[in-house]
């Protein structure tokens, strides 16, 4: 009976070693109840599923969608040319802002990844590392480089960035300051 009304062995036994009831309510409170978000320093932040991202260290801002159904990132990408630097593959591509300034960036190719559509061709998309600011957390991510001209956001951002340091609310927008000047890459 003590068990269905949630009351566990723990408490009986204190409470059988006649403990005053404050120490065992600041007892049960330390040991069984979740840590709430003063206490958990590195706890995930809210985010709305579009948001300001900001590319770094060029302070590129672009919108961006937030999926969780994605695993990696991807940004819409024009004029995309590849060359050879050092032995290297590297890329040449353009992006416009979100106040739609064009910006040229020359990245090194990471990887070239696969990519499968519902009833269509694969297709092959280069993948560069960029440094992604949201919400203050900056992190150096996998991104491929895509035509997204038929979609509303030019960048969308998956698990692989989002996973451990943000939950997406899928009810909001634009919940997260966009400031990244105090943060350092990780």
């Amino acid at each position: 009976m003590l068990l269905r009304h949630g009351i566990l062995p723990t408490t009986v036994f204190l409470l059988n070693a006649r403990l005053p009831v404050a120490f065992i309510l600041t007892l049960w409170a330390a040991l069984f109840q979740p840590a709430t978000p003063l206490m958990a320093k590195d706890s995930p932040i809210r985010a709305g599923w579009v948001e300001e991202a900001i590319l770094l260290p060029d302070a590129i801002r672009l919108e961006a969608k937030l999926d969780t159904g994605a695993m990696s990132a991807s940004l819409h990408a024009e004029n995309l040319s590849t060359f050879s630097r050092n032995d290297e593959r590297w890329v040449k591509f353009d992006i416009t802002s979100q106040d739609g300034t064009q910006v040229t960036l020359e990245r090194r190719v990471h990887r070239t990844v696969k990519i499968k559509r519902h009833k269509q061709e694969s297709s092959e998309r280069p993948v560069v590392l960029l440094d992604l600011c949201l919400g203050g957390h900056i992190e150096t991510t996998e991104v491929n480089l895509a035509d997204r001209s038929n979609y509303k956001y030019p960048l969308l951002i998956g698990r692989m960035f989002l996973a451990h340091h943000f939950i997406v609310d899928s009810s909001t927008t634009h919940i997260l300051k966009s400031d990244c000047s105090s943060q350092t890459t990780k």
